[in-house]
């Protein structure tokens, strides 16, 4: 209790300091990651104090940052849009650069750009951050349908575990109550809905396995 204490003290400093070096700004994701991988309930402090920003900042400084950081630092903004849905309004509230498609900056346009990122790891965690930040969401949804064509692209992909990451984000954007999508892909349809469910332990389609 101490320490996690002591990590909160030096996190809302860090918030407040622009030029903190980047060591301590390395050692403040890597453990923020560690102690929401082990306590989910730790993103409940991180949302509340509004703290979840130096991620989104950190995320913003791009090629200030190494690929661990960039990885380490949308694993834990995943992390805050799990906790729904107070997370998702908070990651796409101002403080990390609103919904307008022309800012971009914006956490949405972050994630949207690194779906194309040369590291998988980073690759997998921005889509399932999407994932997160539009699931039973309708409203976010409605700002972010375009995100869906970059993600359809994905399903090429030559790593396995970029496509089920594709496919469960595109489940939980197209699982709509009432609604049935029929997705075209390589001369092929996919139906996702009206009671589309998706884990990554599931084996639900060739598309995972064979690009």
């Amino acid at each position: 209790v101490g320490f996690y204490s002591y990590f909160k003290v030096i996190l809302k400093q860090a918030i407040k300091d622009d030029n903190a070096n980047k060591t301590l700004r390395y050692s403040l994701t890597f453990i923020w990651a560690k102690i929401l991988a082990h306590d989910p309930s730790a993103r409940y402090d991180l949302i509340v104090r509004g703290e979840y920003a130096f991620f989104y900042k950190e995320l913003k400084r791009d090629k200030d940052n190494s690929d661990q950081q960039i990885f380490l630092c949308t694993f834990i903004l995943a992390q805050i849009a799990s906790y729904q849905p107070t997370g998702q309004k908070a990651l796409v509230s101002k403080t990390c650069g609103g919904t307008k498609k022309h800012n971009k900056t914006s956490l949405l346009s972050l994630l949207t750009q690194n779906i194309f990122h040369s590291n998988f790891r980073i690759k997998i965690w921005s889509i399932l951050c999407l994932a997160k930040l539009w699931q039973n969401n309708d409203d976010i949804k409605s700002i972010a349908y375009d995100i869906t064509d970059s993600l359809i692209l994905q399903l090429a992909s030559p790593s396995v575990e970029v496509r089920a990451a594709t496919m469960y984000a595109l489940g939980t954007f197209f699982n709509l109550k009432d609604e049935v999508c029929i997705m075209p892909h390589n001369d092929q349809s996919v139906i996702l809905g009206p009671n589309f469910d998706l884990t990554l332990a599931h084996q639900l389609s060739k598309l995972v396995h064979d690009p």
